[in-house]
């Protein structure tokens, strides 16, 4: 019997970890597929541009449009099932977050703000909005719920397209294991909803100063999403990117895992990428969206994670089987 590749062990996983989450809330796991495929059909356009800008500037910075019909011709049709395999493991992503507080309560903001606290010598919002300009919300908002997201899908589909197989799969297999290490598995250990939510939740004052601090400030959008996660909590509306988690933190460890990504193209990328990450971080503070201590354990734990893949290459002998084999691509 042939060897299972490295790749092909990960599309196991990608469809093991989907058939979970569809077995575990089957309803839950069908209003957020629906919700996705239609998000990420109308967002691919761009996803796809920026990806194959990527690919053409990567490839061959002199006849760009070359190297994305090369691209094309090689790999369109792994391409096309990286997509479904990408969109079936966010959709299984968010229902297994979305069931957090029912598999495990919400249990571990006080004893995690009591370490952030202790660390900070006060509460670490408070250190980021003291010397914060006016104009950092907007930007936070804007970086925080809308680049992240490009950056996060852009760099994915580059990924799926691209021909540089053991690259390819370091990547892939990062991504799989950041998404369930730190987006489930830790997440519901650690059950938790950040600074933002903790009064609403725990009851008490703990927090209060951060919300009226937001409210002075005209920070809408950040107390207004809190209140939609919120609602979608409290009556179990499987709406739109809900959820809640705070430790660890998924922006962070996305952004920390495309840093080092980056980082392995070019210098210049990685300095961009690291910047990125940074930026997320600040704002997953400021906003109160998490613990400071959530994002440093998310980058540790991403930064090991890319780390350990190093070690999954593909095997030579999988480069003369034509069929392509991959979870989100080959």
């Amino acid at each position: 019997m042939k060897q299972l590749t490295g790749e092909q062990y990960l599309t196991i996983g990608c469809v093991a970890y989907v058939a979970a989450a569809e077995a575990i809330a089957p309803q839950e796991f069908s209003a957020f597929l629906i919700q996705y495929a239609l998000v990420i059909g109308a967002a691919l356009p761009l996803l796809l541009l920026v990806a194959f800008a990527g690919l053409g500037i990567m490839e061959n910075p002199r006849a760009p449009f070359s190297a994305i019909r090369e691209a094309l011709r090689g790999s369109i049709g792994a391409g096309a099932v990286t997509a479904v395999l990408f969109i079936l493991s966010i959709t299984a992503f968010t229902t297994l977050k979305f069931e957090i507080p029912q598999t495990v309560p919400f249990y571990a903001d006080p004893w995690i703000a009591d370490i952030d606290r202790t660390l900070h010598a006060g509460q670490a919002w408070r250190l980021a909005h003291a010397w914060a300009p006016s104009w950092t919300p907007a930007v936070i908002d804007v970086i925080y719920s809308k680049v992240w997201f490009i950056e996060w899908f852009g760099i994915f589909f580059f990924v799926a397209f691209w021909k540089n197989r053991d690259a390819r799969a370091r990547y892939l297999w990062a991504f799989s294991l950041t998404l369930l290490i730190v987006g489930t598995l830790l997440a519901t250990l650690l059950s938790s909803v950040g600074p933002i939510l903790y009064d609403q939740i725990y009851g008490g004052t703990r927090f209060a100063g951060l919300v009226g601090t937001l409210k002075a400030g005209g920070n809408d959008s950040f107390l207004g999403y809190a209140n939609y996660l919120l609602a979608a909590y409290q009556h179990r509306e499987t709406a739109f990117g809900t959820g809640i988690s705070a430790m660890p933190s998924v922006h962070v460890a996305m952004a920390v895992l495309n840093a080092w990504f980056l980082a392995s193209l070019d210098r210049r990328l990685g300095v961009v990428g690291w910047l990125f990450a940074a930026a997320i971080l600040f704002g997953s503070i400021y906003s109160g969206w998490h613990y400071a201590i959530d994002g440093y354990a998310s980058a540790v734990i991403a930064s090991a994670i890319w780390l350990f893949c190093a070690r999954f290459r593909r095997e030579p002998a999988a480069d003369a089987v034509s069929a392509p084999a991959v979870p989100a691509g080959r």
